[in-house]
Order: structure tokens, then C-alpha cells, then sequence
């Protein structure tokens, strides 16, 4: 997999029938944790090292947290989106 469609899958989150749910890189967030999306697209790597690719990603402002209803929760909680304009022109292995 490339780097755009490990964006791509960030960006579009995921729906667990209630409604679309956002990723997060909190510790807590078991159920939305983004780092297994790294994992899928990178079964070569360990958790710490997605992790690492991830905190580098949030660091740069590729990727970015933004408040969001959570269908599940029923609240307000952050949420992981991608800004669109901060990635590479071309398709780059991750």
C-alpha cells in the first residue's frame, strides 16, 4: 500500500453502523486507535514503530485533531483528519 492510500483510510474513518467515527492517536482510544491503520498497510512494522510514524505525522500537521460528534460516545471528542494540502505530490512508499 502507499503512503496516500494510508492517508486516504485515515481521512475517510470508519463506520461501525451508527455513523461515521473518526481515528484518534489517544492512549485510551482502543476501539478508534490509528496506528492499526499503519499496521494494515505495513504489516512489517511493530505498534511502537506505526506510533512513531504517526506522532511524526501530527508533528509535521499532515495529519491533525478536530472536535467532532462521535456517533457511539453521543459527545463531542476529537478526532484525526488529514490536511489534504501538506501531502506529497507523489505516491511514496511508507
Amino acid at each position: 500500500m502507499t503512503f496516500n492510500e494510508t492517508m486516504d483510510d485515515i481521512a475517510k474513518g470508519f463506520d461501525e453502523g451508527d455513523g461515521l467515527r473518526r481515528y484518534s492517536n489517544a492512549p485510551r482510544a482502543t476501539d478508534r486507535a490509528v496506528w492499526p491503520v499503519i499496521k494494515r498497510h505495513c504489516p512489517d512494522k511493530t505498534e511502537a514503530q506505526c506510533r512513531q510514524v504517526i506522532h511524526a505525522w501530527l508533528d509535521s500537521g499532515l495529519l491533525y485533531s478536530q472536535e467532532y460528534h462521535d456517533p457511539v460516545m453521543r459527545k463531542k471528542t476529537g478526532g484525526l483528519l488529514v490536511d489534504d494540502a501538506k501531502r506529497p505530490g507523489a505516491e511514496v512508499r511508507v
